[in-house]
């Protein structure tokens, strides 16, 4: 049981390392819709999700034809 408890404290740590190693300075990200129709912003991955929870401001839901949005 005192193993048990060991691997596990070490994992517990090792996910921790790595979910700081893996954090970074924040970024500019800025969509240009080039088409011809709207675009609608939709997420589909955990990236694309945590990027939106920690977005300011918001990214809007639809970008018009030739419009752009900028978010951090």
């Amino acid at each position: 049981m005192k193993m048990f408890k060991s691997v596990i404290s070490v994992l517990a740590l090792a996910t921790l390392t790595a979910g700081s190693a893996f954090a970074g300075p924040p970024v500019a990200v800025t969509f240009k819709n080039l088409g011809t129709t709207d675009a609608a912003y939709t997420i589909i991955t955990s990236n694309e999700a945590s990027t939106n929870v920690n977005a300011v401001p918001k990214p809007v839901a639809t970008v018009r034809a030739g419009g752009a949005d900028t978010y951090t």
